[in-house]
């Protein structure tokens, strides 16, 4: 099944990574089964996915040097709490900066883009094309789990992330996730 790179990242994996690692209990098995079947093939994918985003060899000990000494700048600006520990915009994803100090960090900070801009614009194309792989798809050998072995438990946003891992169908199809049966469990046919 083809499936957009951004969706594999963004939501699959995320999603499939914590349903995997939650216990359900007992009563579950064809579901977590199915899970486990399809968390290979979905890591895979983000794993090769991600791989694009890193540093390229080439420069990554530079791309590490400067984000140490982005890192030692920022600190020196940045606002702590009582304890001392750094505050952080969860939004962003980046130390809070008090307004009044920030024009003192860009000029402290000049310096550090000044010398690795080169490294700086290498890693922006190794973004771009990152982003240019998001756009891309990847084909998925995804194995079907019935409806009706989902847990409860699983949340509205886990059942949307992994829709297409759901099958509704009435049919029986030979990519559905289904146990083999015990042979005390099998149905005896009338004669």
């Amino acid at each position: 099944m083809l499936m957009r790179n951004a969706k594999i990242v963004q939501e699959m994996h995320p999603a499939i990574s914590d349903i995997a690692g939650r216990d359900y209990g007992p009563g579950h098995m064809k579901f977590k089964w199915g899970i486990s079947r399809n968390q290979d093939e979905i890591i895979k994918a983000y794993e090769k996915i991600e791989k694009v985003r890193q540093p390229k060899p080439e420069y990554a000990e530079e791309w590490a040097n400067y984000l140490r000494e982005r890192e030692e700048v920022i600190q020196l600006y940045a606002s702590t709490d009582e304890t001392g520990k750094f505050l952080v915009d969860i939004v962003k994803n980046e130390y809070i900066l008090p307004q009044d100090r920030r024009l003192e960090y860009r000029k402290a900070a000049q310096p550090v883009l000044d010398k690795y801009a080169e490294v700086i614009k290498k890693h922006n194309a190794t973004l771009r094309e990152y982003t240019e792989v998001l756009d891309a798809e990847t084909d998925l050998r995804i194995h079907k789990i019935r409806v009706d072995f989902i847990p409860d438990a699983v949340l509205a946003a886990e059942m949307t992330a992994l829709m297409p891992l759901w099958d509704d169908s009435e049919e029986e199809e030979s990519n559905v996730v289904d146990l083999p049966r015990s042979p005390a469990k099998k149905k005896k046919k009338a004669n």
